[in-house]
Order: structure tokens, then C-alpha cells, then sequence
């Protein structure tokens, strides 16, 4: 009786691990991210979260995003989560229009939102453009309609709100802006005891480079800034700087694209740079875009991290906003960047694989090798 015991807790033990190692190995294979098609949630349903941000936590990965239509208008900030950013489930709204005060119907900017945690709360932090200003929301739970709005300030006074982003080192968040009518750009501190305001100017200046939807990653004890061109709703180049500390300095250059497009057809748009004269007034200069070097015909939102075993792959997502009129296939472009030293490359690739467990990709998607 005693072995036949002994027997059934042992077969008992193999099977949960059996199953233990089914489940670990479902979460690690590998996925394909394909460019230029309509991406749906795991209901069958497009999903709808442009502009937005990925939070990461206890390795689900949260993408916050605003819903838009072709009229340009919000109807709300939804939340999606994945474990191997391939498979998303619609977790619903978290924010909406007539939400509360601060959210009612008329709103002319609802967007770009970014999910941080603050360490000493314990809360979770939604900050979004909202008109020209900057708002902040509190929520218990990362999804659900639980967020609060605990304010609205313009950042800077009397400075027009263009584009922003909100990053977090460590304990620390950052409020990235571009202001003034796309001629400044700048990185405030919030406070780290609830992130729910400016606490200094880490650094402002002159937008040269002539960039928007402005993002930072911390790779190897530098920072790198990434940003899209002025191009309005159109593809542009990808830029980037690089810098030892967030207070600068920052010289903005193109990202190096491959594989590079043997002919380049020069598209009937471009992109503007202000250009500051010797009065001191500023004049916006342009510059043509060509194909093959619009970022696959995308903008830049954000870069993520994406860490495991054997290393770590930054991934450039971008929005494909071109759609609103018409060009182009489905809403986001999420390509993959290879490094020499501080110098990122994008692949410009329809089809690719990534693998949250490792960390690793691979040009070729599940199922192929790569080609030499």
C-alpha cells in the first residue's frame, strides 16, 4: 500500500511537470509581428490603440493607446495585454470621453498616453496630452475604468503643446515635450513622490533636429532620443541623439535603415526643420521624403525593451497614421533594431520573429530559416 502510494504521488509529480514544462514552453515560442496587415485582438476584432505606450510588468506586457477614427476623433485610452506581443486581448477601455471633468465631450486632444507605476504610491499613473495640456490619471489596477484625472497643468505657460511622451528609469519619470509650436523641446522631472507633477527642467532647447513624437530609452549608461520627423500624419525618417546624461547635449541624425532601397521615389511630401536666423526669427524649411526611407510609412511611438535569457532586442513601434487617408495597410509597424555601439540600424521587414523568452529575433518568420 505504501509503494502504491508513493507510486501515485511520484506519476502525480511527473505530470504537473509535464504540464508545468507545456506551459513554459507555449509562453516561449517564438511569434511573427507582420507589417502592412490589420491586426486583430484575440476576439477577431481590429485593434484600436494608436499613439500610445507598453508598460511592462511580471512579464505581460500593457499597450495603452488612444482610439481614433479618420475625423480625428477620441472616444477613449484602451488597454490591451500580451505575453508574447503577437497575441493581444482587449481589456477595454480605461479612460473615455465624458469620463469626468476634464474628459467631457469637446475635447480637441485626447492622446498619446503613457503608463508608468510610481514606487512610493503604488499606483498607477496614466499621463496623456489632453487639449494642450497635460493630464494626469490614478488607477489601483492597470486596466478597468478606474483612473481618476488628479490634474491638468500646460507644462510650460503659454507654450502650444505638440507631442509627448512620459519615461521612467528606475524611481524617476520624465515628461518628454515637444512645445511652442514644434520649435522647443524638453524634459521635465515629475515628482517621484506621486508623479503627478512637474518637478524641474532636466533640459530644453531649440528643436534643430526637427522632430516630433519624441521618446528616450536608457541602453549601456547612455540615453538615446528618438523622434519622427515633422511630416503631419505621413511616414518619415526615423532620428536619434545620443547623450551621457538627459540634460544633453542632443544632435539629432537619421537612423540607418537596411536593407536599403536600391531606387528611392521621391514622394510628393516632406518634412520641416525650424531653422532660427540671425534676427532670431524662425522659418520652418523643408526637406523631400523618399520612399524607403519613411520608416516603412510609419511614425515613431515608442521603443520597448524586450528582455530574456539570452539578451535583449529594441523594438521600434511606430503608427502607420498615413490611413486616415486612404494609403496603406493596417495601423502599426513594429520593426527590429541591431546596434553598433550607441549607432541603432531599423530592418525594414514585412514578417519577422520575436521571442519574449529569449529575447532573441530572427528575420525569418516561425517556421522558415534565414537565407545567407
Amino acid at each position: 500500500m505504501k509503494n502504491t502510494s508513493s507510486f501515485c504521488f511520484l506519476f502525480s509529480a511527473l505530470l504537473g511537470l509535464i504540464a508545468l514544462l507545456a506551459v513554459s514552453t507555449l509562453q516561449a515560442a517564438p511569434v511573427t509581428i507582420e507589417n502592412g496587415t490589420v491586426w486583430k485582438d484575440t476576439d477577431g476584432n481590429e485593434i484600436l490603440c494608436q499613439g500610445g505606450s507598453i508598460y511592462q510588468e511580471d512579464g505581460t506586457f500593457y499597450w495603452v493607446g488612444q482610439e481614433m477614427y479618420k475625423d480625428s476623433e477620441r472616444y477613449g485610452i484602451r488597454c490591451y495585454s500580451s505575453t508574447d506581443l503577437k497575441n493581444w486581448t482587449n481589456r477595454g477601455y480605461i479612460l473615455t470621453v465624458g469620463q469626468g471633468p476634464g474628459f467631457e465631450p469637446g475635447k480637441k486632444w485626447m492622446g498619446r498616453p503613457s503608463l508608468i507605476r510610481n514606487p512610493v504610491t503604488k499606483k498607477y499613473v496614466l499621463v496623456l496630452g489632453l487639449d494642450k495640456e497635460i493630464a494626469f490619471a490614478v488607477s489601483d489596477t492597470i486596466y478597468g475604468k478606474n483612473y481618476t484625472l488628479k490634474g491638468t497643468t500646460p507644462v510650460v505657460k503659454g507654450s502650444h503643446l505638440c507631442d509627448q511622451a512620459t519615461v521612467q528609469f528606475g524611481a524617476d519619470a520624465y515628461l518628454i515635450l515637444v512645445h511652442r509650436g514644434n520649435e522647443e523641446i524638453s524634459i521635465f522631472k515629475l515628482n517621484p513622490a506621486s508623479y503627478l507633477k512637474v518637478d524641474s527642467v532636466v533640459y530644453t532647447g531649440f528643436n534643430d533636429g526637427g522632430i516630433e513624437a519624441p521618446y528616450i530609452i536608457q541602453k549601456d549608461g547612455k540615453y538615446l532620443w528618438f523622434g519622427s520627423c515633422l511630416a503631419e500624419w505621413k511616414g518619415s525618417p526615423t532620428l536619434y541623439a545620443v547623450a551621457d546624461s538627459l540634460a544633453g547635449p542632443w544632435a539629432f541624425q537619421r537612423v540607418p535603415i537596411t536593407p536599403k532601397p536600391v531606387t528611392l521615389k521621391k514622394y510628393n511630401h516632406g518634412y520641416l526643420v525650424p531653422t532660427k536666423g540671425d534676427d532670431g526669427k524662425v522659418t520652418f524649411k523643408g526637406f523631400p521624403i523618399y520612399q524607403g526611407d519613411d520608416s516603412y510609412d510609419s511614425q515613431l511611438d515608442f521603443i520597448i525593451p524586450v528582455t530574456g535569457s539570452e539578451g535583449t532586442t529594441y523594438m521600434y513601434c511606430g503608427d502607420r497614421w498615413s490611413n486616415r487617408k486612404g494609403f496603406g495597410t493596417g495601423k502599426y509597424v513594429w520593426l527590429p533594431l541591431s546596434w553598433e555601439g550607441d549607432v541603432p540600424t531599423m530592418h525594414l521587414l514585412k514578417s519577422w520573429t520575436i521571442d519574449t523568452a529569449t529575447g532573441k529575433w530572427s528575420a525569418a518568420p516561425v517556421g522558415e530559416t534565414n537565407k545567407k
